[in-house]
């Protein structure tokens, strides 16, 4: 009886061992693979859609404070006419 006859080192088996059977510590492409298409993903949302919403955001504001400055001299303007009366 040699060590050929022994069921657990027969060439089946020890592609089981050397292979890996999986589990919680066995990392291998997918997770790296997984993160870079997670950071890219990101970056087309930040570029597809942050970016140009924070520029409508931007003008929206400008314009708004326009439309206060003209109304507030309108107020005042109106206010003063008021007084005089």
């Amino acid at each position: 009886m040699g060590l050929n006859n022994i069921s657990f080192l027969n060439n089946n088996n020890m592609n089981i061992l050397f292979m890996g059977i999986g589990g919680l510590l066995n990392f291998n492409a997918t997770l790296p693979t997984m993160a870079i298409q997670f950071i890219l993903f990101v970056i087309l949302l930040i570029l597809i859609f942050y970016i140009p919403v924070a520029k409508i955001l931007k003008k929206r504001k400008k314009y708004l404070k326009h439309k206060h400055i003209r109304l507030n001299a309108w107020v005042h303007f109106l206010s003063s006419k008021i007084d005089v009366l």
